[in-house]
């Protein structure tokens, strides 16, 4: 499967819209669990050896397949913002039926905290809200990840 990554920009009305930055294969064709998701993002996003933190959003249809990959934030060795506005105009561009949410702790431990479960409940509100939904938050760390899904921190 192609795998692209895309980034927003504005046109001459300041409208957003989508601008392919890059397209890679990747091997697998469907992104429906938490390893797949963390091992693409570990293979093109180098996100397991950052040594900021980095948030990536994976817009999919329905059958899982990527429809767009995106970078929202990046940010120091303790944090960065996301924001839903940023999130949802980039699922609404794609078209997605789902989405993912990965990011990585530089610390190498991917126990989420708690403003990463604050968010991503409020995330996965405003998807329901208009009818998207949130598959899983995942966070990365040295030679692991933690889905907020398994751990039922997303329902």
């Amino acid at each position: 499967m192609k795998i692209r990554k895309y980034n927003l920009e504005l046109d001459k009305n300041k409208h957003p819209f989508l601008v392919k930055e890059c397209e890679t294969n990747y091997n697998v064709d469907i992104l429906n669990t938490p390893l797949l998701i963390a091992d693409m993002a570990n293979s093109l996003y180098r996100l397991d050896k950052q040594a900021e933190e980095y948030c990536y959003l994976i817009a999919l249809n329905t059958k899982c397949r990527v429809l767009g990959t995106f970078e929202l934030a990046h940010g120091n060795d303790k944090s960065s913002i996301t924001d839903c506005k940023g999130i949802f105009t980039r699922i609404l561009l794609t078209g997605a039926n789902s989405f993912a949410l990965i990011h990585n702790h530089p610390s190498g431990d991917p126990t989420p905290s708690k403003e990463d479960v604050l968010i991503t409940r409020r995330i996965q509100e405003a998807g329901r809200l208009i009818g998207v939904e949130l598959l899983d938050h995942i966070v990365i760390g040295d030679n692991c990840y933690v889905s907020l899904r398994e751990k039922g921190l997303v329902r």
